[in-house]
């Protein structure tokens, strides 16, 4: 039992694709129990209470930092669950939200399938024996013709974790992650509006999609650039649809307000970088810190288009999923907990892919599993960190896992050791 567990190509064989979907389905069940009982700790009535209030005419904002402080669009997401009665509406709500993200997760693995060099050989190479697989084997997996592996449950057992949290209050963020997975593998396989699409699709969700739409926009001009304006101006519209167009452009101009002055305020610490700043007593201002986000910004860009034109589509779009992911995590000025559902899917691809590298160096072996470990922090970091700091929720751990995750696929991309895919090697 034990080799059988240790053996690699037990989790990625291709017959491992129903207990993908399995799991996908029983998470969206225990989604929908969950929000069926209404003793989760919810933020939906936000998004009822907006939405209600859009459909009739109602006043949608208010005063201070909680109730609705996401543009009118995204109450709109929320519209057809204000037709169902309130539990049954919870529980739809977030199975739906699950269910995109194992699409996302079918996707992006599709998309990982096709990585040369990251699959094992017949052998019962076991996680800890990789170092010992032979030169004429290691070639032949970096050559691309070992046997063919689906790494759809390897990344769904990965992914799970960081959902916990964004199932169990409600939140879009796990939509949101959703959207730039699949934008960027529509962006991978050439289908640009699709991307365009999906886009346009997490702009509803949060306005920080933006972050990706420009790096997707920067790396691939010519064929975004157009495209992109066209989804945006849609976006920009959608508001305008309201029978009463004095009242939609009041509360859109609200709207509009409120984001910026909500990104402001400061009644609380987050689980960003400020958060991780906080725990170590360190404090930086607020000057300071727009200054570091527009600087990391511009580096983040950097990278994201050298990959693109140096490393080919399919590598420049896993490496723009993976940073933008991470620069939201730790730069977006409201970053929760469940926020990290954003960042699951990214971290959990490139941990699956690492893990799988044959190891040509150690070095490889502790990147893989740092990565997964950083997969199961995602899902747990306020067990270790709530008792420490004598609170419910994380901080700093979260964060940290999303700066070493960044850092080192940066390094990686510095050093032309981008993993290499069959159509491009």
């Amino acid at each position: 039992m034990l080799k059988h567990v240790s053996t690699l190509r037990n989790w990625v064989e291709p017959g491992t694709i129903w207990a993908g979907w399995i799991a996908w389905g029983v998470f969206a069940l225990a989604a929908f129990v969950i929000g069926l009982s209404g003793k989760a700790n919810s933020v939906t009535t936000n998004y009822r209470a907006a939405s209600h209030a859009w459909l009739h005419t109602e006043r949608m904002y208010f005063p201070g930092g909680d109730g609705w402080i996401y543009l009118p669009q995204s109450a709109l997401l929320f519209a057809p669950m204000h037709a169902l009665p309130e539990r049954l509406g919870e529980g739809v709500w977030r199975c739906a939200w699950v269910m995109l993200m194992a699409w996302a997760v079918w996707r992006l693995t599709r998309v990982l399938n096709s990585v040369g060099g990251v699959a094992p050989a017949l052998d019962d190479v076991g996680w800890l024996d990789r170092g010992r697989v032979r030169p004429d084997e290691r070639e032949a997996m970096y050559a691309g013709i070992a046997p063919r592996v689906d790494l759809f449950f390897l990344v769904t057992l990965l992914t799970i974790p960081a959902c916990f949290g964004s199932v169990q209050n409600g939140q879009t963020n796990m939509p949101l992650g959703a959207a730039i997975v699949l934008a960027c593998v529509s962006a991978l396989d050439r289908r640009w509006w699709w991307c365009v699409a999906w886009c346009v699709f997490g702009l509803m969700c949060k306005p920080v999609m933006i972050v990706p739409i420009l790096l997707l926009t920067a790396c691939w001009v010519r064929p975004l650039m157009g495209r992109m304006a066209l989804g945006l101006l849609i976006f920009a519209a959608l508001p305008l649809v309201n029978w009463n167009s004095a009242y939609a452009l009041r509360e859109y101009h609200a709207g509009v307000l409120k984001v910026f002055e909500a990104g402001a305020m400061r009644e609380r610490e987050f689980a960003n970088l400020g958060g991780l700043l906080a725990d170590l007593q360190l404090k930086i201002p607020d000057v300071a810190m727009t200054v570091l986000r527009v600087v990391a910004a511009g580096g983040v860009l950097v990278i994201c288009w050298l990959s693109a034109r140096r490393d080919g589509l399919t590598r420049g779009a896993l490496v723009t999923l993976a940073l933008s992911a991470a620069y939201l995590m730790v730069m977006n000025p409201r970053t929760e907990g469940n926020s990290y559902s954003v960042l699951g899917p990214a971290l959990a691809a490139w941990a699956a892919l690492w893990l799988m590298r044959p190891a040509r160096r150690p070095g490889h072996t502790l990147i893989a599993w740092t990565l997964v470990v950083g997969c199961v922090l995602l899902g747990g970091a306020h067990l270790i960190t709530g008792p420490v700091f004598a609170r419910g929720n994380d901080l700093s751990l979260r964060p940290l896992v999303a700066l070493v995750f960044g850092g080192l696929l940066i390094w990686r991309v510095l050093a032309d050791d981008v993993i290499r895919m069959k159509s491009e090697a």
